[in-house]
């Protein structure tokens, strides 16, 4: 058995700002998935507050056909100061992959309240996402 390392960041709060949903006049949809995250890093407080704005979009690919749009804010700490360059590699696509289940829930709560059906978001690979999300960092 090996222990695992432990993890130098950990998950503050989790909410949404912002969300629109707009019922299909389909009675069966596909939507086509869009993740745009970004990141505000705060050296002087430690904290890394990651954006993960979503948009859930009939496959037709027009903007005005957007079904869904959430914007969700997750707050990590990290233990100690540090500055950009020495986050992990793997800190970008982990907080992504540990915000989404909230994302993914808020988002099924949501479609099944409005009873239109439940919009279900399968499983994700964020490996990918974790590069844009670190382009996609500012320092405040």
């Amino acid at each position: 058995m090996i222990e695992p390392t432990k993890a130098d960041f950990k998950f503050i709060k989790f909410k949404i700002p912002s969300f629109s949903f707009k019922e299909s006049k389909k009675e069966q949809v596909d939507l086509k998935l869009l993740f745009n995250p970004s990141g505000v890093f705060i050296p002087s407080e430690k904290k890394f507050i990651l954006n993960l704005s979503f948009e859930g979009i009939e496959n037709d690919d027009i903007k005005s056909n957007m079904i869904i749009n959430v914007e969700g804010l997750a707050e990590f700490e990290f233990a100690n100061e540090i500055t950009i360059d020495e986050i992990p590699s793997f800190f970008y696509s982990n907080s992504i992959a540990i915000t989404f289940p909230y994302l993914r829930a808020f988002i099924s709560t949501l479609s099944l309240q409005s009873n239109t059906g439940v919009i279900m978001l399968g499983l994700m690979n964020f490996t990918n996402m974790g590069e844009v999300l670190k382009k996609n960092t500012i320092i405040k």
